[in-house]
């Protein structure tokens, strides 16, 4: 059942977001830049599926 229709408190909500978040693997953004360090060329939204 999803947490807001289930009466989930706010630091129960907050505590699911922040694990959601940390737990993530798409963070393509980060990924390019650490891979190649700072980048004049574009990448179109649409292209990964932004």
């Amino acid at each position: 059942m999803p947490l807001i229709k289930s009466g989930a408190s706010k630091q129960e909500l907050s505590d699911a977001l922040r694990t959601i978040w940390t737990e993530r693997d798409d963070a393509y953004s980060e990924q390019r830049g650490a891979k190649n360090g700072p980048s004049s060329e574009r990448v179109e939204m649409s292209y990964i599926g932004g």
